[in-house]
């Protein structure tokens, strides 16, 4: 459900980075963004979208746990952005029209932005919740050492048991 969630939240982030780019070059005005304009973005933006999901898909950031993202997941996320930055700017131009190159700059820029905000959105959540959560005396202090797999298989236990109240 989540997966399916963050695919739909994808696809729209595409659509409206790249129109609020447009929109942009075009100060905010709709009526202002010439159709010579307009119907390319319109014919390629579906397909674009598309193709960000199957990119998304092959650099691996729908199998993240959105909990523990880092520095990797970042990184990444950038990696995939520019990709598919390059690929619709060579794409739209070579097969439909030439764009602004100012559409082009804020559509990848928005896009990388709404990518990253909502994959680290639930981490800074967390860590904002963590550090304003009240600790009382029932609850202990936990240090734990090691960000492996089996660090974060032990947090994730620590953190969904019933049997004890310990913050990490």
């Amino acid at each position: 459900m989540v997966l399916l969630l963050l695919v739909v939240y994808d696809i729209a982030a595409v659509h409206i980075a790249y129109f609020l780019a447009l929109w942009g070059r075009f100060d905010f005005i709709f009526s202002r963004i010439p159709e010579e304009y307009l119907t390319p973005y319109k014919l390629s933006i579906t397909v674009y979208s598309l193709v960000c999901v199957v990119v998304i898909w092959l650099f691996r950031l729908y199998k993240v746990i959105w909990r523990f993202v880092s520095y990797t997941e970042l990184v990444r996320t950038f990696e995939a952005s520019f990709l598919l930055s390059c690929l619709y700017t060579v794409g739209i131009t070579a097969f439909i029209h030439r764009m602004p190159l100012t559409y082009y700059f804020w559509g990848a820029l928005i896009q990388f932005i709404f990518l990253v905000s909502v994959r680290f959105s639930y981490r800074f959540y967390l860590l904002l919740k963590a550090r304003y959560q009240p600790v009382n005396e029932e609850t202990g202090r936990v240090m734990l050492i090691g960000g492996g797999a089996a660090g974060q298989m032990i947090l994730r236990d620590i953190n969904t048991s019933h049997e004890t109240n310990d913050k990490v």
